[in-house]
């Protein structure tokens, strides 16, 4: 059995202490309910611990567990003129948000964390023994967010880590919520089989693939000066692969980088990035804040205790939360896309 040092078992005990007086939760109390006022600086927090990606999205703090979707985009005309000299006749008042019936439902997530006696003890000397412990759990915390948004399909009673590594029976995430929608005939192509293959006769390049995808968006957010481009890596390493090959060393000015370290490209005319865990052989176009997850402030809970046990400090934590996309208007998706090898240059 591992044997947690004197010093390491002290500054555990701090940071519990710490933790509790820092949510306003009585000293002595185990589980506490996280301080709503703190939430938001939470999420904030991770998106500098874990992915500036989490800093793009839109998190939104709802207090209950069922509502609308609420997404202030550009919903279309709000100018118009009405002679309300003709008896009868009253100016009409134009919504400023989608007015498509897009509703959410939120579930518990729980993410329980493990930190070894051995790990206590390597930070045990740390003067920022409380800022090292939190930021660690919210960075593991912040990149579960964004792998169960890219990849989540279903809702499961109990998940299953093994057989769903990437967090797919958590939560259904953005992908999913766009297959799944009213209007994905629309704005959904599944690419799979096929259909589209990059390299091909058809889709010869990964700025057509993006131009065509945004072709397909609604023309009310078609030219929105915020729309992205999200691309998998495994598209954009191919892209350049051939590029390289066909122009070795010419400079391309395709990137650039970011103030918040991410390194954006230009493809199909739409800034595009690749964030971490976005699964291959995506393309989507949309605006960052269309992308959402809401959670309930009030439901988030915590505990830090001792588990000798395993040789480890248990750090529990659960919530209320869900992902959704704004307007299902303003995202349009193709995924399943392959590759088609090319010849090798001679």
């Amino acid at each position: 059995m591992g044997i947690l040092s004197d010093t390491g078992r002290r500054r555990a005990e701090e940071f519990r202490s710490q933790l509790r007086q820092f949510h306003g939760a009585t000293d002595g109390v185990q589980a506490f309910t996280v301080d709503p006022a703190r939430a938001q600086e939470i999420h904030l927090l991770m998106a500098q611990d874990a992915s500036p990606y989490l800093g793009l999205i839109d998190n939104q703090p709802r207090s209950d567990m069922r509502g609308d979707v609420l997404y202030m985009g550009d919903s279309g005309l709000v100018s118009s003129r009405t002679n309300t000299a003709a008896p009868g006749t009253e100016r009409t008042l134009k919504s400023v948000h989608s007015l498509d019936k897009n509703t959410y439902d939120m579930y518990p997530v729980e993410r329980d964390i493990k930190i070894g006696y051995s790990v206590i003890d390597s930070w045990s000397h740390l003067p920022n023994f409380m800022d090292v412990w939190a930021a660690m759990v919210r960075r593991a915390i912040g990149n579960d967010i964004l792998r169960v948004g890219w990849n989540g399909t279903s809702y499961a009673a109990s998940t299953d880590m093994t057989t769903y590594p990437q967090g797919q029976d958590v939560a259904k995430g953005w992908l999913e919520l766009a297959r799944d929608s009213d209007s994905a005939e629309d704005y959904y192509v599944d690419g799979s089989g096929g259909e589209v293959a990059l390299g091909s006769e058809e889709f010869p390049n990964l700025d057509y693939i993006v131009a065509t995808t945004k072709g397909r968006v609604h023309v009310v957010y078609r030219n929105d000066p915020n729309l992205v481009a999200i691309v998998s890596q495994n598209l954009i390493d191919h892209e350049e692969q051939q590029f390289y090959k066909q122009n070795g060393r010419k400079p391309t000015e395709k990137s650039k980088l970011l103030e918040n370290g991410i390194i954006v490209k230009t493809y199909g005319g739409l800034p595009a990035y690749s964030p971490p865990f976005l699964p291959d052989g995506v393309v989507g176009c949309t605006t960052w804040k269309n992308l959402q997850r809401l959670f309930q402030p009030s439901s988030m809970r915590r505990k830090v205790e001792d588990k000798p046990e395993l040789n480890a400090y248990a750090d529990w934590n659960s919530d209320n939360e869900c992902y959704a996309i704004g307007d299902y208007r303003a995202f349009a998706l193709v995924d399943g896309i392959t590759i088609e090898e090319t010849q090798p240059l001679e």
